[in-house]
């Protein structure tokens, strides 16, 4: 499509010239009500698309997380608890200047000690002396070391949740009206 303004050539699905920044279409003639329908349906599907992937994406995260949840908790049920102590630390490194470790916790069971970590690295000071433990009683060396994460993890939850209610609305009810704009126009799919 050649500019009227300018004069140079663009490609036919351009709506505004990338030289000039003139409009190439004319509102009234057939040619230019086509391409601005395709640009109409491709922005209604894209948008689809995009605002579907989104949501399922959304979905898989909050139901990998209630899943975490909600396993972590019934083998915390099932599980004894007991309480274990801050021995060393193992896997310490610096991170812009901050040193960040995995703490290694010991907790007794009929007179038996057993080490323990919770496979997370954090900030060396955040580990706390004493911690909560809940071990298999047919099997004690297998035990869930409470950090005190759940919170987190039940606050994350929550926003996420938040998060795809609005997503879902919002994006509902911008392809509707973008759907109902193009029926208006008689410019439906």
């Amino acid at each position: 499509m050649i500019c009227k303004k300018c004069g140079k050539e663009n490609k036919s699905t351009n709506i505004r010239c990338v030289f000039c920044n003139n409009e190439l279409i004319d509102r009234d003639s057939s040619e230019s009500k086509g391409n601005v329908r395709f640009h109409q349906k491709f922005t209604l599907i894209s948008l689809t698309i995009i605002f579907v992937g989104i949501f399922v994406f959304s979905l898989f995260m909050i139901g990998k997380d209630i899943y975490f949840f909600v396993s972590k908790y019934e083998q915390k049920r099932r599980y004894d608890e007991t309480f274990a102590t801050l021995v060393s630390y193992t896997n310490c490194s610096y991170r812009e200047g901050i040193e960040v470790c995995n703490a290694v916790y010991e907790y007794v069971v009929n007179d038996t000690f057993y080490k323990a970590s919770p496979d997370l690295l954090v900030v060396k000071e955040a580990f706390k002396h004493r911690e909560t433990v809940y071990y298999n009683p047919s099997n004690p060396s297998q035990c869930i070391i409470y950090s005190g994460n759940d919170s987190i993890n039940i606050i994350v939850g929550i926003v996420s949740g938040i998060i795809l209610i609005f997503v879902s609305v919002f994006g509902i009810l911008f392809i509707s009206s973008l759907y109902k704009t193009l029926k208006e126009s008689k410019k439906v799919i």
